[in-house]
């Protein structure tokens, strides 16, 4: 398994100024140890405090008196006693150091009761109000490499850094005030020798405009080395007799101020943030020339490295000190939101109008649906249009209704483009053109035969009339369809149309945002190509604000209604028929996942290299729209690796279009990545982490999580500790179409299973979902037409082995025989076929029926009693995985045949010595005969197999 850092990386730095008495060391030394003892108890690892802090930076020429001097190094001393019980972490404060027959201003770094180095300033200002040199000698100026303190040599120079020994990417390093100041600073050849955090020890007085320019310094400065930079300022009780000081603390991660304190304090202060160590690394090895600069520029330096052990917690912090945006593509400010979406229009303009003169200014084609990817492309056209001085009717607007288009997406998409003006072309009904694909490609969409009903409906009639009374019963029976019924050759067709429309019509613009490339919701070569795409580097939560943000701020009447109205609508491709309501019965969220969540994802595993692990914990600490508990947040996080693994194929083939913020998923860009790449490590987590609980999610706040479903969340966590090594199944018992009411052996009830199987199929529990299938030829002997005068139910003997004479169901290549619509097949790693051969009878998913009869019948027919290779394909996947036993839960259909059979045969076999485990999940099976449901249980029961509920396998906010 991948080793994972338990605390995600997470690394807690601290400023502080404290009260300070100038030239009284003593008094000093105890300050500080105030408030290493408040570092410690907020769990602080890594403290900075200002210039001189053990002496007062405006003791002048105090400095070079010896009383002055060894007072700073019996303060030292206390200090350092102090660092042995009071503070684990690793401590810099400054003081003046003697050496070389010179006097250096000094960061002296300690840890655990031990000074691990001494690093002198390296420039020296001497200009203005400052008179340093007065007292100081510059870096440069010394000669020894080690300096006696208090008994102890302890190395010295400005070449020091210091790295943690247990704690991944902590390197620190240290300047000193002016030196930040400089061209080249020396943090930023630190940065390049591996220091991922720079701290500065600053005596820097408050002038008007001066703390503005600090903020923007220091910002700049760590993002220029990608590192963490924490500065700490001495405070108002250093001498005012020329200049003030106001304590100012800053602390910026990678470029994002984080910390940025109050001045003027006059009691000690202290500031913190939690960093991400990991992102540093990530940032670095993805920006190449961060490394390169080193040669390049002449900064390659010889750094010693000072070796200590961080004081680091087991596990991330409870609650970060630093807010994680739930949406990490829209900023909250308004002030920068406003900024943001002016210049993303800028850049989808720029790019489509240089693509649009570049290949003549030719008619643009944009198929609108009402939905908010288009409505987004039909903007940044007509803005484009607008700067170009060229009439928007140019733009050849389509509607192109299918089989789901619903009356208020349809009219909304008219409407508003009559509201901007472009040409609005005659609507373009795809139905028929879909049938008649569908129908010369024999295709029976949700069982519909569309030959039969066309030979139904045509008959004499004109072309148009046929195709229209054709259109008119397809769609008739469409309302017969259970919702939530799927058909993806259905659904392809209707967006392939669509594009082969506009595509036949002009200049195609693309619509389809970054969100909808990352988990392949879209239609290879139809709604995700195009001749130029503007929105394919912005993601949905993005998506919809910018549709909002254009509506309130550029747009009055009736456009704007139009827009907002936009808005609302749920998201949906409209590809599966609508409700009988005529209201959109597809809804995109209820199927994939909430958007928000998605994106939260993209941009944590893309932009950082974050582990799921960690992208849980984040998860944890957001305020999403929506609340989510942690196993919600876990299986859509499970859905989201699987989709972008199985759809890099998708991506490979991207029309161009502008890179818009910091993630884009072009293969000539950001994202190069084989399309036949595995999951499996990604996926790793399901089975060696506690998503719930070391990751810190269910000691979190604010997202739906409640003390009603805490403890059994603890039972599950303990039960899958001890199933480390179990591999654990869900297997899921012939659900097709003929076993559901309407099939030609309904068992009642069936379809009341679907949902729940779904449900428990994308929970994070199980390491296999495997189906088994009836898989019949049409002259199966155990159908009752095949043998004269009989009927279904009765019995019969078929080679020795008692048969009961079922109806024809489950025939090979039937709708019947097809897995049900709406069940999610996703997550399936393989199935298993049985009953192929037309003599024997298969109800259980381990054996034919023939297993059970006797040795001598078996030598007679040689066909009987043979495997369907599940027993030995779990037993492969097992030592594949390293597992030492076998867990299966069971679902399915029918109670007493099939889902007995094959529980009783799988509680029969055994893997390295030990019976494998099968559970029944009672909520999820059903009977041939109702009546019979809890007897069979019974029975089970007695046959030694364990019964469970939906309960035992789900939280209750997915049960409901």
């Amino acid at each position: 398994m991948r080793a994972v850092s338990p605390n995600f990386g997470f690394l807690r730095v601290a400023t502080a100024t404290p009260v300070l008495k100038v030239a009284d060391c003593r008094f000093n030394a105890m300050e500080i140890i105030k408030v290493l003892e408040r570092a410690s108890e907020n769990s602080v690892s890594v403290l900075f405090l200002p210039e001189m802090s053990i002496t007062g930076y405006t003791c002048a020429d105090l400095f070079h008196q010896l009383t002055l001097l060894d007072g700073a190094m019996q303060a030292l001393e206390i200090v350092r006693q102090a660092t042995e019980t009071v503070y684990g972490g690793l401590l810099f404060l400054g003081m003046p150091v003697p050496a070389d027959d010179q006097l250096f201003n000094c960061a002296v770094a300690l840890s655990r009761g031990t000074v691990l180095g001494i690093v002198p300033k390296c420039c020296i200002p001497n200009y203005k109000e400052f008179y340093e040199d007065r007292w100081f000698a510059p870096a440069a100026n010394r000669r020894s490499r080690s300096l006696r303190v208090n008994g102890v040599e302890t190395p010295f120079g400005e070449d020091l850094l210091f790295s943690a020994s247990n704690f991944r990417g902590l390197t620190v390093g240290v300047e000193i005030c002016e030196d930040l100041w400089l061209p080249v600073p020396p943090s930023s050849v630190q940065a390049l020798n591996g220091a991922t955090v720079l701290g500065n020890l600053s005596s820097t007085n408050e002038l008007i405009g001066k703390a503005a320019y600090r903020r923007e310094l220091i910002t700049n400065q760590s993002a220029r080395c990608i590192a963490v930079y924490a500065y700490a300022s001495s405070g108002v009780h250093e001498s005012t007799t020329d200049v003030v000081f106001g304590g100012h603390r800053l602390i910026a991660d990678n470029g994002t101020l984080v910390v940025d304190s109050r001045r003027f304090e006059r009691h000690s202060a202290l500031d913190y943030t939690d960093v991400d160590l990991d992102r540093i690394k990530i940032d670095r090895m993805r920006t190449n020339s961060f490394g390169d600069s080193t040669l390049n520029l002449g900064l390659n330096r010889s750094y010693s490295r000072i070796p200590f052990v961080a004081e680091i917690p087991q596990k991330p912090p409870r609650r970060l000190s630093r807010p994680v945006e739930a949406h990490p593509f829209v900023p909250d400010d308004s002030v920068e939101l406003q900024g943001r979406c002016e210049e993303i229009f800028s850049i989808q303009i720029a790019g489509l109008a240089k693509r649009l003169e570049k290949i003549g200014n030719p008619r643009i084609t944009l198929g609108i649906s009402g939905g908010l990817d288009s409505t987004l492309a039909l903007l940044v056209a007509c803005k484009t249009m607008d700067a170009m001085k060229v009439p928007r009717t140019s733009i050849h607007g389509y509607t192109m209704p299918g089989f789901g288009t619903t009356d208020r997406t349809r009219n909304n998409a008219i409407a508003l483009m009559k509201h901007l003006g472009i040409t609005v072309e005659p609507v373009a009904d795809i139905r028929a053109a879909c049938l008649d694909e569908m129908r010369l490609i024999g295709h029976k969409p949700f069982g519909i035969d569309i030959e039969r009903l066309f030979k139904t409906k045509s008959g004499g009639a004109s072309f148009a009339a046929a195709q229209e009374a054709m259109v008119s019963a397809f769609s008739e029976l469409l309302t017969e369809i259970p919702q939530g019924s799927q058909d993806l050759i259905f659904e392809n067709i209707q967006a392939r149309m669509r594009t082969s429309i506009l595509m036949n019509a002009g200049f195609v613009l693309g619509t389809g945002d970054l969100s909808e490339l990352a988990i392949g919701w879209c239609t290879y070569n139809g709604d995700h190509m195009s001749m130029y795409n503007v929105n394919g580097s912005i993601p949905k939560t993005l998506v919809k604000f910018l549709v909002k943000w254009v509506a309130l701020n550029q747009f009055d009447g009736p456009a704007r209604e139009v827009m907002l109205d936009i808005v609302d609508t749920e998201i949906s491709p409209e590809l599966l028929p609508a409700g009988k309501d005529g209201k959109i019965a597809q809804k995109t969220e209820g199927v994939i996942g909430p958007y928000e969540l998605h994106d939260f994802f993209l941009y944590h595993m893309l932009r950082f290299g974050t582990p799921p692990e960690k992208i849980l914990y984040l998860a944890s600490q957001a305020e999403f729209d929506q609340p989510y508990d942690p196993e919600t947040i876990a299986m859509w996080l499970r859905v989201f690796i699987n989709r972008f693994f199985n759809n890099q194929f998708k991506r490979s083939c991207l029309p161009d279009g502008p890179k818009i913020g910091s993630i884009s998923l072009s293969p000539r860009g950001d994202w190069r990545m084989p399309s036949d790449a595995e999951a499996t490590m990604f996926l790793d987590w399901i089975e060696s982490t506690d998503s719930s609980d070391s990751s810190g999610i269910a000691a979190s706040t604010g997202n739906g999580d409640s003390a009603a479903t805490a403890e059994p969340r603890k039972e599950r966590r303990t039960k899958r500790k001890k199933s480390a090594k179990t591999l654990k199944v869900l297997l899921r018992i012939d659900m097709q179409v003929d076993f559901f009411p309407g099939g030609n052996l309904p068992v009642p009830g069936g379809d009341e299973i679907i949902q729940p199987v779904n449900a428990i199929s994308r929970s994070i529990d199980y390491d296999l979902v495997v189906d088994t299938m009836d898989d019949h030829p049409a002259d199966h002997q155990s159908f009752a037409s095949q043998h004269s005068g009989r009927k279904p139910f009765e019995t019969a003997i078929l080679y020795g082995v008692e048969q009961v004479l079922w109806p024809d169901h489950c025939v090979h290549g039937t709708p019947g025989w097809e897995f049900h619509p709406q069940l999610d097949r996703s997550m399936v790693a393989r199935t298993f076929v049985k009953g192929q051969d037309r003599r024997v009878d298969s109800y259980s998913g381990v054996r034919d029926n023939g297993a059970r009869v006797s040795q001598s019948l078996k030598e007679k027919h040689d066909f009987l009693g043979r495997s369907t290779g599940l027993v030995e394909y779990l037993k492969e996947q097992a030592d594949a995985l390293g597992k030492s036993e076998i867990e299966i839960d069971i679902v399915g259909l029918a109670l007493g045949y099939c889902v007995s059979w094959t529980a009783i045969d799988l509680a029969a076999e055994s893997y390295r010595k030990k019976s494998i485990r099968v559970r029944v999940i009672a909520d999820c099976v059903r009977a041939v005969a109702s009546d019979d449901h809890d007897r069979l249980l019974a029975d089970l029961d007695q046959a030694g197999i364990v019964l469970i509920g939906i309960k035992d396998i789900l939280p209750q906010s997915l049960i409901s």
